[in-house]
């Protein structure tokens, strides 16, 4: 907890912090929780939230208001699982963002989800239990939500990608058109309920990148772990892309 600087966040997100913080060391380790110094911050910028790895130490923005519950518990979840996904990593800078933005954004649903489940555990749920719904309504809500395609993407969806080229434009466009990317989230969101305990092991995803192909190799990864049926269920995820002939 020390590793994390909660001036630049409201009363209210600290409070959520404290309890997000509680919940990513029971699903990732206390020591992918801290791994390195991290500044929360507040933002009205544009791009934010995300977490900023071009400062010492790195920063966190989070752009929800402070009254705003189920976003800021999206929002800290979303980043806080960057942060743990840095700590085994070779360059902790390097993201393949379809995996990893996926892994975050169903994480978030994971941990809404638990906070509906828990929230008179929180100090913020003694004065408000009732919220507890509104939490609840909020993950059905991005849960049901339907993708909005646009007729000139290359590809709609993760799972059309056939090329390099497809994942390449899914890859690029990651951070801002998530609807590419509904249906694996979803996918898994209810694996993390069923399996919470196994979702730690994703913190080594960066060691199974082919990074020349922006591919991961689940047959091996699957195999250092004893075969996980984790893993395998996490595999449907990834495209099957053609291999070029040389």
């Amino acid at each position: 907890m020390n590793h994390f600087n909660l001036d630049g966040i409201g009363p209210c997100s600290r409070i959520l912090f404290h309890y997000q913080y509680r919940l990513c060391s029971d699903v990732f380790g206390p020591e992918a929780m801290a791994s390195e110094n991290c500044n929360m911050i507040w933002t009205d910028h544009e791009k934010a939230p995300m977490l900023v790895n071009n400062k010492s130490p790195i920063e966190i923005w989070i752009k929800a208001d402070d009254n705003k519950g189920s976003q800021i518990i999206y929002q800290l979840s979303h980043e806080m699982c960057h942060y743990a996904m840095r700590h085994d990593k070779t360059d902790k800078n390097y993201v393949l963002k379809w995996f990893e933005e996926t892994i975050c954004e169903a994480f978030s649903l994971y941990s809404l989800n638990y906070f509906s489940e828990h929230w008179t555990e929180c100090r913020l749920g003694i004065v408000d239990p009732g919220y507890s719904s509104s939490i609840r309504n909020y993950v059905t809500d991005i849960v049901s939500k339907k993708a909005d395609y646009f007729t000139d993407d290359l590809v709609h969806s993760l799972s059309e990608c056939r090329t390099m080229e497809d994942l390449e434009f899914v890859e690029k466009f990651s951070d801002d058109e998530r609807y590419l990317r509904f249906n694996e989230r979803n996918h898994l969101y209810d694996l993390f309920k069923s399996h919470p305990d196994q979702i730690r092991l994703l913190l080594n995803y960066e060691k199974y990148v082919e990074k020349d192909s922006m591919t991961i190799d689940f047959d091996r990864w699957i195999d250092d772990e004893n075969g996980s049926e984790f893993l395998k269920s996490v595999s449907k995820i990834q495209p099957k892309i053609e291999r070029r002939l040389n």
